[in-house]
């Protein structure tokens, strides 16, 4: 699955029970989150490595500028569709400076990255460059 191609409310079958992908992501984030010492950041870090394609990482910097909170609800239900939102942009942004469809553009954006490079990986460096670098940045001035 990725994010570019995937709707929110796909539904997907988690132990024979049809879930919403936000309600099944929600539930993995909540149940990695709130094992002792992990937190959110490692739990979006730890959800992106098993679906890199679908899922984006944040940290408290991305969390606290796109999702306002940093519970499940606010990764599956607030950050997912803004990152989805964000892809979609970059997409039809490439679309109208190549001149070429949609699904063109997101081969040749994965092309001009290398092998194995997500969008969902394209908007994190995106997010990590934008937010979190410039408020560091910010905070040493």
């Amino acid at each position: 699955m990725s994010l570019e191609n995937t709707s929110m409310e796909t539904l997907i079958e988690v132990d024979r029970e049809k879930l919403r992908l936000t309600r099944a992501v929600h539930y993995c984030f909540d149940a990695l989150s709130l094992i002792r010492k992990v937190g959110s950041t490692p739990a979006s870090k730890a959800l992106h490595v098993a679906a890199p394609g679908l899922l984006v990482m944040w940290d408290t910097a991305i969390r606290e500028t796109i999702a306002y909170g940093s519970s499940g609800y606010h990764y599956a239900y607030v950050f997912l569709p803004a990152m989805k939102e964000s892809i979609e942009d970059a997409i039809q942004s490439y679309v109208k400076e190549k001149d070429c469809d949609r699904t063109d553009a997101i081969e040749q954006i994965g092309r001009e990255r290398g092998r194995n490079y997500t969008l969902a990986k394209m908007i994190d460096e995106f997010n990590w460059i934008t937010i979190t670098k410039r408020r560091k940045l910010d905070l040493t001035n």
